[in-house]
């Protein structure tokens, strides 16, 4: 049910509240845009939370903190890319994920060096599956080089399914002219 029916969110119960799923929901309404960009500084705030709360058991509450750390935007991609290099692995696991699901370009490079160091294969096989999703025919090198050599199957099985979807679904470079021969 949505928390708001008639006229825009309230943003300032919502914080009062703590109530995350609240101001990810406005932090979307475009309709009211002062009321969704407070929602979203104040989710911005709230980041270091949004993150912790990804490892949850409870799946409502990781969806939720999902939704938010979307709705904030490259702010979230940036401390992702940041967890990518956590000693935790699981914490790697969940940036490699969520960096997919963000689509920011600015992940690209740093899932590319996950995927060719980390010593997770779960890191590695996120890490194919998000630049996957990304469709930057930049990745296709380190997928290629994946797909022959990882050690882990299931990585090598990613990577082919990355390969597959990026060739099918990201544009081309643009092809130059050529000067005629005078």
């Amino acid at each position: 049910m949505p928390l708001f029916l008639f006229g825009p969110p309230n943003v300032e119960r919502h914080i009062r509240r703590g109530n995350i799923e609240g101001l990810a929901q406005a932090a979307g309404k475009k309709r009211y845009p002062e009321q969704a960009e407070r929602a979203r500084r104040e989710l911005q705030g709230m980041m270091p939370v949004l993150l912790d709360e990804l490892a949850s058991k409870n799946l409502r509450k990781v969806v939720v903190c999902r939704d938010a750390l979307k709705k904030i935007g490259r702010p979230a991609t940036k401390a992702l890319i940041e967890r990518l290099g956590d000693p935790v692995k699981e914490r790697r696991q969940d940036a490699a994920h969520m960096l997919g699901e963000m689509g920011d370009p600015l992940a690209l490079k740093p899932l590319i060096e996950r995927l060719k160091g980390d010593s997770d294969q779960l890191v590695r096989q996120l890490a194919c599956r998000s630049l996957g999703r990304l469709s930057d025919r930049k990745a296709l090198p380190a997928l290629r080089l994946a797909a022959a050599g990882d050690p882990s199957p299931s990585v090598r099985r990613m990577a082919e399914e990355a390969i597959t979807f990026i060739e099918k679904h990201a544009p081309r470079a643009p092809l130059t002219k050529r000067e005629p021969a005078s």
